[in-house]
């Protein structure tokens, strides 16, 4: 997932997902480019 789709999907109303997110790093760039809720194998991982 990149920042545009993210961006694209909330200009159009939409929340953005992503799953499936098992590495902590990743799930902070996430978290930075405002993903809507990040589904993880291991949540307190990348908590």
């Amino acid at each position: 997932m990149e920042a545009a789709f993210v961006l694209g999907a909330h200009e159009a109303g939409l929340g953005a997902l992503a799953y499936t997110v098992n590495d902590p790093a990743r799930a902070r760039e996430l978290e930075a480019m405002g993903v809507d809720g990040i589904f993880s194998d291991d949540p307190a991982g990348v908590r």
